[in-house]
């Protein structure tokens, strides 16, 4: 159990699970109008706005938000844009080492 504690396992086990749950999604809301084949894959990276590529946590809300735990901070992401929560702009947070989202 020691090892899913390490980043890059959980790196790994969450990009393992986003392409799951992507590629269980069509990009349509009606399933019959396109073959299996096309299904849409979104990989979020720093390029999109994560502060890293390795989360250490995530966790969706019921107001559909996703909440991403980082080693630099504490992300949310509302489908289109993330937003960073770090000791910049929240003095709240004790430090930016977010290992996991309750």
């Amino acid at each position: 159990m020691s090892g899913i504690r390490n980043s890059r396992n959980w790196g790994e086990f969450f990009l393992m699970h986003a392409f799951l749950l992507n590629a269980a999604y069509p990009a349509t809301n009606d399933p019959d109008s396109y073959p299996v084949e096309e299904y849409l894959i979104q990989v979020w990276e720093t390029e999109q706005g994560l502060p890293e590529n390795t989360p250490t946590s995530m966790v969706q809300t019921e107001d559909t938000f996703l909440w991403f735990g980082t080693f630099n901070g504490l992300v949310r992401f509302d489908g289109i844009q993330f937003e960073v929560f770090d000791r910049s702009n929240t003095p709240q947070l004790p430090n930016t080492f977010i290992t996991g989202v309750p």
